[in-house]
């Protein structure tokens, strides 16, 4: 039986390659299913970042000394 070094090569590659491709996906997906279920949080911690920027200019206290 003949070793072909070129395609084990190959077959790494693919191996590789279709590892990062199933990371990808599931990194999406998981994206896709946290940011529609976390739509809440976000709208809390912009009231959140609102409020402190109020408190800082009603403070008076100045950022750019």
């Amino acid at each position: 039986m003949a070793y072909y070094p070129m395609f084990h090569i190959k077959i790494l590659i693919m191996t590789n390659l279709l590892y990062y491709v199933a990371l990808i996906l599931i990194l999406f997906w998981a994206l896709g299913f946290f940011v529609y279920n976390i739509g809440a949080l976000i709208h809390i911690l912009l009231l959140l970042a609102v409020v402190s920027i109020l408190l800082r200019i009603i403070n008076g206290k100045n950022v750019m000394k």
